[in-house]
């Protein structure tokens, strides 16, 4: 049996469709775990009671371990990594047994009902694999994982230089280290579904809890590469992640990309050592970098009132 740890945010439709009707094709005995972020009584109810599964609100109690289901009570909004650690210490404690974890997403489309047979397979029989995860599509057909290490001054490069053929040379398409990548190992990946051993997740300190939202991957490859492991790319059985499918439009591309800087930040300063000058030139690059964005956002929307008005 393995355990499947799933963090929800108020999209408790979204997880029971994807347990039902995604997870229920892995064709292995699973235990899941679905940590609920700034959840209301109302919700985690609702969510054990479409699923037929118990409600834990302290996780050092006893449960009922006949049941296949949990949802863990969190009133707080823990974010990625430390909800994740959180169900990992709920399955380390009431279900000591279970050898592999799998972390993820509830917007995840199984294509291969034989995904996490493969990655047991691999994780059985390579050795020094600390993470594993398949081929993940994302809804453009586009490839995200896996990914190679980045180097601050080279991203800081590359998106301005991004934003320049983005503007000047529309129709060049750019080819991802993804989509070039075969079987093997590599350096980081995409966190929403992958597969680690439990004696290996928790060895490496599990995720950080210093991140919230983005850089858990990153931060994970360097924790496992301190105890010797690696990340695995598994190509042969694939998934699709549709995330952003129904928000895209709506996001406010100046604060994401800022938090998403300040999280990469924290990784090059604890795992990669970079001093605070480049840092800061990070955060002011990503600034204007999103203000630009919104404004192109901006006056398309202007432009297409305008059309529509005519």
């Amino acid at each position: 049996m393995i355990a499947t740890i799933i963090v929800g945010y108020k999209n408790d439709d979204l997880s029971i469709s994807y347990i039902r009707n995604e997870l229920s094709k892995i064709d292995v005995e699973n235990l899941v775990v679905l940590v609920n972020n700034a959840s209301t009584d109302e919700s985690n109810k609702h969510l054990a009671g479409e699923l037929g599964g118990d409600v834990v609100c302290d996780i050092t109690k006893p449960i009922d371990s006949s049941k296949k289901f949990f949802v863990i009570d969190s009133k707080e909004n823990l974010g990625f990594a430390r909800a994740n650690n959180l169900g990992v210490e709920f399955v380390s404690k009431h279900f000591p047994k279970i050898e592999y974890l799998l972390f993820s997403n509830n917007d995840i489309k199984i294509v291969d009902k034989n995904v996490v047979e493969v990655m047991i397979e691999k994780l059985e029989h390579i050795p020094d694999i600390g993470i594993i995860t398949p081929n993940i599509i994302g809804v453009t057909g586009k490839r995200q994982t896996p990914q190679k290490k980045p180097y601050l001054f080279r991203v800081i490069c590359n998106s301005w230089i991004g934003l320049i053929k983005k503007y000047f040379f529309k129709n060049e398409k750019k080819i991802t280290y993804a989509e070039l990548a075969s079987e093997g190992f590599h350096y980081t990946f995409a966190e929403c579904f992958f597969m680690s051993r439990m004696i290996d997740f928790k060895k490496c300190g599990m995720f950080d809890p210093a991140t919230f939202l983005y850089a858990e991957g990153l931060c994970l490859s360097e924790r496992m590469l301190k105890v010797g492991l690696r990340y695995y790319f598994a190509p042969e059985a694939t998934v699709i992640h549709e995330n952003g499918t129904t928000t895209t439009k709506s996001y406010n591309w100046a604060k994401i990309g800022l938090m998403m800087t300040e999280a990469n930040n924290h990784y090059y300063k604890a795992y990669r050592h970079y001093p605070n000058y480049m840092l800061k030139l990070a955060i002011f690059s990503t600034k204007i970098y999103g203000c630009l964005l919104n404004l192109k956002k901006y006056f398309n929307s202007k432009k297409r009132k305008k059309i529509w008005e005519n």
